[in-house]
């Protein structure tokens, strides 16, 4: 991966996401390692902890003629791993988009979830190990499901009732395993390290151990579905906008840019469009 392409794209999507993480006299690429003395990996760390995740896909030479439809199939794949983990964890935030922003090969595609806790375990975990398993024999399923569990251990969900910890875990492990054996092959901004990117463990659960519960039968996490924004923008997609005392929010803001619900206003016309007269003002008992 070319690491000035690399820097260009992280850049743009923090200037975004997370200014904060850009020096102010950043001109170029190359200037970040310079000015901050720290890596593009750290970088991606810290647009993931904003919810964004960058990372890259790779077509062979033979499918690049289609190589719509395989990059379609393997972001979907990233958007559903990144779901799995929001609807049953972080049920309140569960929004999560996907983006090309480029049509280069490699090519870029940000992922961003409305729960960055999601998106930090999948880009120090989850795309770090598909990139380095990926060109290789697909490894065996404890191997996939210690990796699931690892980023489940990371987000400190060893409260998690054991259906819910084994659906997580099986289900999360199917789909690295498909994303290993994709045609597109994963690029990762950040490493894999052995022995530190999958370390974390969780607990074991005794059965009789008190958890909190799950009703597996009620539960939507079998049929997680998503629906992905796959344009090519001319400029990245907004950030959600969180309000603050301080900060009030604009009167133009649309409902959707705001992520409010529309409140339902109950339609008191006649079907003349007329409104209804106003209802009679009782008198006032006279006085004796």
């Amino acid at each position: 991966m070319d690491g000035l392409r690399l820097e260009r794209v992280l850049v743009s999507v923090a200037r975004k996401y997370a200014p904060s993480l850009i020096p102010a006299a950043w001109e170029r690429a190359g200037d970040y390692v310079r000015l901050t003395g720290r890596t593009h990996a750290d970088l991606a760390r810290g647009l993931a902890a904003h919810g964004a995740l960058v990372l890259f896909g790779q077509v062979p030479p033979y499918l690049v003629t289609g190589a719509g439809l395989y990059l379609q199939d393997w972001v979907d794949s990233w958007v559903r791993l990144h779901a799995i983990f929001c609807d049953a964890l972080f049920p309140s935030y569960k929004g999560v988009s996907a983006w090309f922003l480029d049509q280069e090969l490699p090519r870029t595609a940000l992922i961003f979830s409305l729960a960055p806790p999601v998106s930090t375990v999948i880009a120090s975990i989850a795309v770090p190990f598909v990139a380095h398993m990926n060109g290789r024999a697909c490894p065996a399923d404890p191997i996939l499901a210690d990796a699931s569990a690892s980023m489940l251990a990371r987000l400190e969900s060893d409260n998690a009732a054991r259906p819910l910890r084994d659906a997580l875990i099986g289900q999360s492990a199917v789909l690295l395993r498909l994303l290993i054996s994709a045609q597109v092959y994963t690029i990762s901004p950040i490493p894999y390290i052995p022995g530190e990117t999958i370390s974390e463990r969780l607990p074991d659960i005794d059965d009789t151990s008190p958890i909190s519960t799950y009703d597996h039968e009620t539960s939507s996490l079998m049929a997680v579905t998503r629906q992905l924004d796959t344009p090519l923008p001319l400029t990245l997609p907004e950030p959600p906008i969180v309000f603050t005392e301080s900060a009030p929010p604009s009167s133009s803001e649309s409902p959707v840019e705001r992520r409010l619900p529309a409140l339902p206003i109950p339609d008191v016309r006649k079907k003349t469009g007329e409104l209804p007269p106003a209802p009679p003002i009782p008198e006032l008992p006279k006085r004796k």
